[in-house]
């Protein structure tokens, strides 16, 4: 299997992007009540796969991140966010607000959307479903069939301790998967 990795000030930024974009909110509809506030803090992993097109082909192309995170949610639904590298170095901020969506990177960099999903599109070139992973974390079920998404250990309280998310949850030759884990260590969302 042959590793293909992306550049390092882009895997060191924004590939972790990916989990922390996804605990960013976007707008919801007038009846939908805003998620409530919540704080969370633990780790991440993902992992990219492009599977070979030919089925004669033998290699797979993996690109993977990992870190730390903190994640607060305001009762508007705001977001405030911060990366850490394994070893505590803080590698992205990012929120959402009124205005949209930005990112700020380790090397100084801004970058700024309408929305969260724009964001991490224009930063990763894919799209990932960041209005449900606020949702995941709280405990509440998937509502986009595109992911599988499997709690895999829960808090005493009920809450998820461990999730794991798979996209897209039938894939079949020569398509692009993301697998995302995500380890909450503490938290009051």
């Amino acid at each position: 299997m042959a590793t293909v990795r992306m550049p390092d000030s882009v895997r060191a930024a924004v590939l972790p992007l990916v989990t922390a974009i996804g605990l960013s909110a976007c707008a919801t509809p007038v009846e939908v009540p805003p998620p409530p506030a919540g704080q969370w803090q633990g780790r991440f992993a993902v992992t990219l796969t492009q599977a070979p097109a030919d089925t004669n082909a033998m290699q797979t192309e993996e690109d993977r991140a990992q870190g730390r995170f903190r994640l607060e949610r305001t009762a508007q639904g705001r977001i405030s966010l911060d990366l850490f590298s394994p070893f505590g170095q803080t590698m992205a901020r990012a929120g959402t607000g009124p205005d949209g969506a930005w990112l700020a990177l380790q090397d100084g960099r801004r970058l700024e959307a309408g929305d969260a999903d724009t964001l991490l599109e224009r930063a990763l070139g894919w799209r990932l479903p960041v209005s449900a992973l606020p949702d995941w974390l709280a405990g509440r079920e998937p509502t986009d069939d595109d992911w599988l998404v499997r709690v895999e250990r829960r808090f005493s309280n009920g809450a998820p301790r461990t999730l794991q998310a798979d996209w897209p949850a039938q894939a079949g030759m020569g398509v692009r998967r993301l697998r995302l884990r995500i380890v909450v260590d503490g938290g009051t969302g």
